[in-house]
This record gives structure tokens, sequence and C-alpha cells, in this order.
């Protein structure tokens, strides 16, 4: 009997933890795909992301003044339509640095991940990098 109670509670847990994954990508959980064969990337690719950083952040005042500087990096999901949501700041620099961050991937399009023929979702991490021009 002991022995049928331990293997009972072992099956439990391995497929407890089986719905789970924390690795260096964050929680993933079973909605989402760990590994797409096309992730999904900003529409139009890193060139673009580029150009919208540099013409849509805004460094705020407050962090300028104080010279603050430093990545924040924002985790986020990336719909099937596109479409983003569950943003959050996963390293924080500065309570305003990390605002418009959080604006800049709020108002940012997305293509979707791609796996076995169709859309999914996929959590991605993405840095914003605050540098001051000397």
């Amino acid at each position: 009997m002991k022995y049928i109670l331990f293997f009972t509670s072992l099956f439990f847990f391995i497929n407890s933890k089986a719905q789970t994954d924390t690795t260096i990508y964050g929680y993933i959980d079973s909605v989402t795909v760990k590994n797409v064969q096309i992730p999904p990337k900003f529409s139009g690719g890193d060139g673009n992301w580029k150009m919208y950083l540099n013409k849509y952040l805004k460094y705020p005042k407050d962090a300028k003044q104080q010279k603050i500087e430093g990545t924040v990096m924002v985790e986020f999901v990336v719909e099937k339509d596109g479409s983003l949501s569950n943003i959050t700041i996963v390293h924080s620099v500065y309570p305003s640095l990390d605002e418009e961050a959080v604006r800049l991937i709020q108002h940012s399009m997305w293509t979707p991940a791609v796996q076995n023929g169709g859309n999914a979702r996929y959590r991605k991490r993405q840095p914003i990098e605050f540098r001051l021009l000397n």
C-alpha cells in the first residue's frame, strides 16, 4: 500500500511539472509555445525596430536630469493575431524609464510566431536601451 501511494504521488508530481517550465525566457504556460519555427518579430524587422526607437523614444526629463541610463528588459506575449498582452518589466532601471519602455512596447506592431503552418502565442523579452548623448 505504501508503494502504491508513493508511485501515485510521484505520478501527479511529474504531471504537474510538465505543465509549466521556467527558463531564461521566463514563465512558459500551456498556451504559449516555447520553440517555434519562426519567432515573432517587429513589423519590418530589426532595422525598423531601431528606426521606431529613434523616432518614438522620449527620454523622461527626470531620468535625463539625473543622468540615469540603462537597459530595461520588457517581457510580453505576442498573440496569434500580432497583438500584445501581459506586458511586464523583467529588469527595471528607473520608474520613468520603465514606464517609457512599456509605452514603446504597447504602441509597437509585431508579426506573430509561426508553428506548424499557423500562428502561435509566444512569450518574448525585448531589451530597450536608454543612453544619453554626450
